[in-house]
């Protein structure tokens, strides 16, 4: 991942970023798919890591008539103009959403470039689509108040009362002070 969220754990080197070549996840899905997988979750923090990217990976699914279905982490602001019909019908079934807050404050704190008034126009289209969404979200952080998490929680309520074909799932982590993390240096601490 090349953000440097401050409640991150992961390891940060820009010199270790690499983005597969969609040729190669192609050949690696037919290859699974010839041995009888049906479904693939991605393992990576920013799938595709921008939408032309994306939208190009959809269509060549598409193209090639792998018959997978598919699930990954993914940016909010990489789907924000996606075609989330595109997505569906190259078999994308679940987008798992670090949303981390709703609160612009709170997000700044985290150095998490993120715009939350995106996040429920997005999310709809997803579910309209029938695309799952599991969002994250980190409750705790420096900033945040009790307005600022019932503002998190009122988001929340309100995409659980949609009824679409997607389905909306949630979880919450109380934000905790890890080694390893931007937030933990003392100079950022402050």
């Amino acid at each position: 991942c090349p953000y440097k969220c401050a409640y991150c754990t992961f390891r940060k080197d820009d010199r270790i970023i690499y983005i597969k070549p969609v040729e190669k996840i192609i050949d690696e899905l037919k290859a699974v798919s010839r041995r009888g997988v049906r479904y693939v979750r991605f393992i990576d923090d920013n799938f595709r890591l921008g939408a032309p990217n994306l939208e190009g990976f959809c269509q060549r699914v598409i193209e090639e008539d792998i018959q997978i279905r598919w699930m990954t982490m993914i940016k909010i602001s990489t789907l924000e103009k996606v075609d989330a019909d595109l997505l569906r019908r190259s078999g994308c079934i679940d987008v798992a959403l670090g949303l981390e807050s709703t609160e612009p404050v709170v997000l700044r704190n985290m150095n998490k470039k993120a715009n939350p008034a995106i996040y429920g126009p997005v999310v709809k289209r997803l579910l309209e689509a029938g695309i799952n969404c599991s969002c994250y979200f980190l409750l705790g952080f420096p900033g945040e108040t009790d307005e600022s998490a019932l503002r998190t929680r009122a988001f929340i309520k309100d995409m659980e009362r949609l009824d679409l074909d997607g389905i909306f799932s949630w979880n919450i982590y109380s934000f905790c002070l890890y080694p390893l993390s931007p937030i933990y240096e003392p100079e950022m601490r402050e």
